[in-house]
């Protein structure tokens, strides 16, 4: 893990939507991957979406790095395939709870744990909630989405099961565009009827109806479970081994593609937002220049990772109290000492620390309107819009976890160079009070540093980086074959022998080497400044 090769202590980042009709945004989320690929709203356009008239929604609350939701990841991939054919009545967004104004929408809308799926319905009006779907199974997610579409009046769709006052004759709607109708049997508490309905929405020619009473099916089609009518009256039926909605929808395409009728593309075309070719090159541009160059530290990761902790993870405490603000107060002191900003950004740390030294009490919508009120604007100083040593090479992967682990060594690295530097352990005990206090979504994570990481007993700063060092190659080990990790930088012991040949023999760890290689790596003059933004002005 370390600098390039970095771990998953799980945080987030990001608002990004998937399926969206219509293109909104003027910049790019921080990453575009995969075959179904974001489209881009701000966090003010949430509510306007959910009271859209005539589409139920169904928003993923999530985190880009937390485990749960990095699981969830390959079930949402092929929850997106499946449902997009529904895109007449149902869009997909994907919401995540960290960027900037999201944490309030999210509170707001009562998030407690990730992932969380919420279901809007077709005609919302005042209600803010929605339905939740608790089992993120994906056949539980989607006879949940099946059910809850039921309810709905849609143009589309017709819902209502055949009645015994109701012929063929009567069953055509006026449109003439319709030119089968689809009769299907639905088994009680089955939802093959509906879901076929919902398959079949690209076939504009097609409408189809959902027979439940057996006297009826008789009725109608000699008892026949799958059948299509023409206008004419001429019946087609169909007999399949196994009654599913595969098997019928393929028969049904199968039907019409013969009858002439081309084949409907199941996804809906991606409308990019403006500035999106640009992100995706430069992304890719630093992921490549990445994995050629040396381990090298850079000053984009520490300065994304400050930008985050301050702005993101801290404000999400709503009370700061107790040991929570010690913790807080520790690792501020560290900070507005040891960081490696402009003059600018020095200076809020510094009045951010003194501003916390007598409160007893805070919140952090408080702790978060003090940020801002003393940086004026975070691009005069955080610079770079991209991670570049932690640039990940598939979504929800590294980025602001690995930044963090970065930021921990470069703290006890620098720490041990002030003038007047704190007592030793002290940056050590201000790193495992902020991972105890401030990882609010993956308490798991915590738990598994804190419970690797050894009792802080160093006499020396030498031993306060030593002991950070094998901590976090622990951590690295414990995550070898971890499901969640990104293949292109996978979880090393680090340093490695071609990072530093010295570092390590036959018989194991040169400790010696190994702090004056970490010493050398995260000395504030060796950071680079690639993929920063040139509009910053350094000065120290």
């Amino acid at each position: 893990m370390f600098p390039v090769h970095s771990t998953t202590l799980v945080l987030w980042a990001s608002l990004i939507f998937i399926f969206l009709p219509f293109s909104t945004g003027k910049t790019r989320p921080h990453f575009i991957y995969g075959k179904n690929v974001p489209e881009i709203l701000n966090s003010k356009s949430l509510e306007k979406i959910l009271i859209k008239p005539a589409l139920g929604k169904l928003v993923i609350f999530s985190n880009n790095f937390c485990k749960q939701c990095v699981l969830f990841e390959d079930t949402m991939e092929k929850l997106i395939f499946k449902v997009s054919k529904w895109r007449k009545v149902l869009a997909v967004y994907f919401f995540d709870c960290t960027k900037g104004h999201n944490i309030r929408v999210c509170g707001d809308h009562r998030v407690r744990q990730m992932p969380t799926l919420r279901f809007f319905h077709l005609d919302l009006v005042g209600y803010h909630h929605g339905f939740e779907i608790t089992n993120l199974e994906l056949t539980s997610i989607v006879e949940d989405l099946v059910g809850l579409l039921s309810f709905a009046e849609h143009r589309s769709l017709n819902f209502d099961v055949v009645l015994h006052n109701e012929t063929l004759s009567n069953l055509w709607p006026d449109d003439e565009k319709i030119q089968y109708i689809v009769l299907v049997y639905q088994p009680s508490r089955s939802f093959l009827g509906l879901e076929t309905a919902l398959d079949m929405l690209p076939h504009k020619e097609v409408r189809v109806r959902i027979v439940e009473d057996d006297h009826i099916l008789m009725d109608l089609t000699a008892g026949k479970k799958l059948s299509i009518f023409e206008r004419n009256g001429k019946q087609h039926s169909f007999e399949t081994a196994r009654h599913s909605v595969k098997a019928y929808v393929h028969l049904l395409q199968k039907f019409l593609k013969d009858e002439g009728y081309p084949s409907t593309p199941s996804h809906q075309p991606i409308v990019w937002a403006e500035g999106a070719d640009s992100y995706q090159l430069e992304q890719k541009e630093i992921e490549q220049y990445v994995l050629r160059a040396p381990v090298r530290i850079y000053r984009a990761d520490l300065e994304r990772a400050l930008y985050k902790l301050l702005h993101i993870e801290i404000p999400k405490e709503q009370n700061l109290e107790g040991d929570s603000l010690v913790a807080l107060k520790n690792f501020m002191m560290v900070l507005a000492k040891v960081n490696p900003l402009n003059r600018k950004g020095k200076m809020m740390l510094i009045a951010m620390h003194k501003w916390l030294e007598h409160k007893n009490h805070l919140t952090g919508e408080e702790f978060l309107l003090r940020v801002y009120t003393l940086e004026l604007a975070p691009s005069l100083v955080f610079g770079g819009r991209h991670y570049v040593g932690c640039v990940p090479s598939k979504p929800f992967l590294r980025e602001y976890p690995c930044s963090l682990w970065i930021l921990f060594h470069y703290l006890t690295v620098e720490g041990a160079n002030l003038s007047e530097p704190f007592q030793p352990g002290f940056v050590a005990k201000a790193i495992k009070g902020f991972i105890q206090h401030f990882f609010f979504e993956c308490p798991s994570c915590a738990e598994e540093f804190l419970s690797i990481a050894k009792p802080l007993d160093v006499k020396s700063h030498d031993e306060e980086i030593l002991w950070l060092w094998e901590t976090h190659n622990e951590f690295n080990k414990r995550l070898e074959d971890d499901g969640t990790l990104d293949p292109e930088f996978p979880k090393i012991q680090f340093p490695s022998k071609a990072s530093c040949r010295d570092c390590k023999d036959e018989n194991g760890w040169m400790r010696p080497n190994v702090l004056k290689y970490l010493k050398s790596l995260y000395n504030i003059n060796n950071l680079s400044f690639y993929g920063m933004s040139y509009t910053i002005i350094y000065q120290y």
